[in-house]
């Protein structure tokens, strides 16, 4: 078989590769979406669960890593380039017709897909990064440390300013 040929073969195999990368990023959004809703709700068992599920499919997805790497080291040879200058813009502009508008689409599928990653990290980070702050003022409030030491409201909405009892003593 010829190096163009031989470029064809490894672009359909490229192509299966990047729909499991799609297929991938698709889940990952939707354990953070699950990963959200598991933390409000406080589903300590869903969590867990979740948490296998994400080990079970980061370990299934290094093979699809390992051979996507594989599919750019043995195209960038074929092409004559760099490993790090072989990217699917390079790719797609190697292959003509069908082929090279399959690379493109999965390339801009890829590039939408990462960008609501980006967001949805984003969001989940700062849900947990509030709920850690919110747990550390519930435990500063009942240990009475200094940094608790600030405005509170009571059950009826009345303002309590520089409390100075915590709900536990704390002296042996």
């Amino acid at each position: 078989m010829n190096a163009n040929g031989n470029l064809y073969q490894l672009a359909d195999e490229l192509i299966e590769v990047l729909d499991e990368d799609i297929r991938h990023l698709e889940g990952s959004l939707e354990r953070l979406d699950t990963l959200r809703a598991m933390t409000i709700t406080r589903d300590e068992t869903g969590l867990n669960e979740l948490l296998e599920t994400i080990r079970i499919q980061a370990n299934r997805y290094s093979a699809v890593e390992q051979k996507r790497q594989q599919l750019r080291t043995q195209i960038a040879a074929l092409l004559g380039s760099s490993f790090d200058d072989t990217d699917l813009s390079l790719i797609a502009k190697a292959l003509a017709g069908e082929k090279s508008q399959a690379v493109k689409t999965r390339q801009d599928r890829l590039a939408e897909l990462v960008g609501k990653m980006n967001v949805e990290h984003a969001a989940t980070a700062m849900l947990l990064a509030e709920c850690s702050r919110f747990n550390q003022q519930i435990l500063n409030s009942i240990l009475c440390t200094k940094s608790s030491e600030g405005t509170t409201y009571s059950r009826q909405g009345a303002k309590n300013e520089n409390r100075t009892s915590g709900m536990m003593n704390m002296r042996l």
